[in-house]
């Protein structure tokens, strides 16, 4: 005389029907759109100082910095040569400039621009709280070129190579933490196979095209569960399925990084569940058939069935309102050998007066407490006989 939600797994009685135990709560794993951001740390790639993947063409350098391709007075953005501080009148290129944006240089400067090998130290301020960059290697003709070390916010190491500052070939960042990326390069933007692995071990791998996630991506958890899907343009779109380590299957559709369209979820117990999910959460019309047979059918928001709802299970038949899940409101069941029975469920329990009218004409009329049958019942025959009944707790007296 029970059934589990499918959604929230909590017992629901329903009188005369048995239904299957069922799954866990739909939750399909979304992952973030840059797992690397995990740790706290600037992201590879990010542009602070040298590192920029904006388009926009660069001023030549020359022995004199033309005032206007300063960094004086330029927006949150810009592209620009800035002045480089323990060296008056030297300057060195800044991909992106950002607020209170600053730069020192350790090594030599020729022709008023960085030159040679040395460490530079980037400071700036995001949302009022100062940061601080910087690392080893060489410039020529104030910018990065060749090997570079760099040290990162939260002391993040990140190892590759720059050819007039562009970062170009693999890359490999490094956190305190234990997380690690490790990926290429083209032109200054991420291209080609990249790998993230965070500190609780788990592992998110596929392509960039020209800065952009692209094409398969699979994410491994250490528990065993594998999410795997298309990317296009940086974003989730098209078909995606979880395998959950606990045998649950989720399959469906995403668009632009949200779930969209009909999922199917189909579970270890072999419950089969499909309807359409919305940020997540299941929402909308949902079909829910499991392995004896019983379908159930109804509206969900926000992740719980709320609406009207059927069951049907070997010719039973109930039907009534859910809230938050469970069962709130008067229903009717129908039985397959013709008993139609009305009453009202609380809390998703049978509560207060139900009527049972049965095939050859008996009626029964009584109440219910927290799904049983509790104090005086009145039994009607079909030949006018009326016979009092009482029940304690389920238990008839006699």
């Amino acid at each position: 005389m029970a059934i589990k939600s499918v959604n929230s797994g909590l017992l629901i009685a329903v009188a005369l029907v048995l239904l299957p135990a069922a799954g866990q709560p739909v939750q399909p794993w979304a992952a973030p759109a840059t797992m690397e951001n995990k740790s706290g740390v600037q992201p590879v790639g990010s542009a602070v100082g040298q590192d920029a993947e904006a388009t926009s063409v660069e001023p030549e350098p020359g022995a004199t910095i033309d005032p206007a391709d300063t960094c004086d007075g330029k927006a949150t953005g810009s592209r620009c040569w800035m002045e480089v501080d323990n060296h008056p009148g030297c300057y060195v290129w800044n991909g992106y400039l950002r607020d209170n944006h600053s730069v020192t240089w350790s090594g030599q400067c020729s022709g008023g621009l960085t030159q040679g090998a040395g460490a530079d130290a980037w400071m700036y301020t995001v949302v009022d709280q100062e940061r601080k960059t910087g690392g080893e290697g060489a410039y020529v003709d104030g910018k990065r070129d060749g090997k570079w070390t760099i040290r990162e916010i939260n002391d993040a190491v990140t190892e590759g190579a720059y050819l007039n500052g562009t970062r170009i070939g693999t890359w490999v960042t490094r956190y305190e933490n234990g997380a690690t990326q490790e990926g290429a390069y083209l032109k200054g933007k991420r291209h080609g196979k990249w790998t993230f692995r965070d500190s609780d071990g788990n592992a998110h791998g596929g392509s960039y095209v020209d800065g952009q996630r692209s094409g398969h991506w699979i994410l491994r958890l250490p528990n065993g569960t594998v999410t795997e899907g298309p990317y296009v343009d940086g974003k989730r779109n098209g078909m995606w399925v979880q395998r959950s380590a606990n045998g649950n299957v989720y399959e469906g559709p995403y668009l632009d990084n949200r779930t969209q369209g009909i999922w199917t979820i189909r579970h270890k117990n072999g419950i089969v569940a499909e309807g359409p999910l919305f940020e997540g959460k299941q929402s909308g019309k949902w079909i829910e058939r499991f392995p004896g047979g019983t379908v159930m059918e109804g509206p969900y928001l926000e992740g719980k069935r709320n609406g009207t709802w059927v069951i049907r299970q070997m010719g039973d038949e109930s039907e009534g309102p859910m809230k938050d899940g469970v069962r709130d409101g008067r229903w009717v069941i129908k039985l397959r050998d013709g008993t139609v029975m009305r009453g009202r469920f609380r809390n998703d329990e049978m509560e207060g007066r139900w009527v049972e009218r049965h095939r050859n004409g008996d009626e029964m009329k009584g109440s219910y407490s927290q799904g049983k049958r509790d104090g005086r019942w009145e039994l009607r025959r079909s030949n006018g006989e009326v016979h009092e009944l009482r029940f304690t707790n389920g238990v008839q007296l006699r």
